[in-house]
């Protein structure tokens, strides 16, 4: 696996070094006031990354080259988990590090922490949606139906963030904790489904 990992970190360095500048862009202007919206974006991305990384190995036919490898489809499945999780940690750390420079500053940001924790947690789940469907239609077909659901949980995300933080703010820590934990959850159940459906897909 730390083969493909490697593989997909010269392909991110040389195809989405755009992404990583337009999350530093958007997560350094989440700061101030009114700006909510744009701390969704870095987050976003990072739960895109994986679908766009396996669209180029689809593109190049890399995926079929790789059943010719000593690589299982588990180790092709769970890259793209790993992936997501870095990418929405590094997501995470550069709206936190951004807020702190802000109130450094004496800018007020508008996204609390208890949002923050909220936004990637929906970006996470919406990412738990997308893999299956991507594993299951490809990313060309299933395509539409990740345009769909982006719009609509950042949609949903945008209109119930501050009341789901709010609400998660206002929790005993060990409520705040079993909702946490029932988010997360969700990522595992995911892998799971990924993985039964990318062992039975025909290549």
């Amino acid at each position: 696996m730390r083969g493909l990992l490697l593989k997909d970190w010269y392909q991110a360095r040389k195809y989405c070094r755009s992404l990583l500048l337009i999350a530093v862009v958007f997560s350094a202007v989440s700061v101030f006031p009114n700006n909510t919206m744009m701390a969704v974006y870095p987050l976003m991305l990072g739960a895109l990354l994986p679908v766009t990384l396996h669209a180029y190995d689809e593109r190049s036919g890399f995926l079929r080259y790789a059943c010719a490898m000593p690589t299982s489809r588990r180790d092709v499945v769970a890259v793209r988990y790993v992936e997501l999780l870095v990418a929405l940690a590094l997501g995470f750390a550069m709206l936190g590090a951004a807020r702190t420079v802000g109130a450094l500053c004496g800018l007020r940001s508008a996204v609390s922490a208890d949002a923050l924790i909220v936004m990637a947690l929906f970006s996470a789940d919406i990412a738990a949606i997308l893999l299956p469907l991507m594993f299951r239609f490809g990313t060309e077909r299933a395509r539409m139906m990740i345009f769909i659901t982006v719009g609509l949980l950042a949609a949903l995300l945008l209109l119930t963030g501050n009341g789901l933080s709010d609400a998660l703010g206002s929790m005993q820590a060990l409520a705040r904790c079993a909702v946490l934990a029932a988010a997360l959850a969700v990522l595992p159940l995911s892998f799971l489904l990924s993985l039964r459906i990318y062992r039975r897909k025909a290549l």
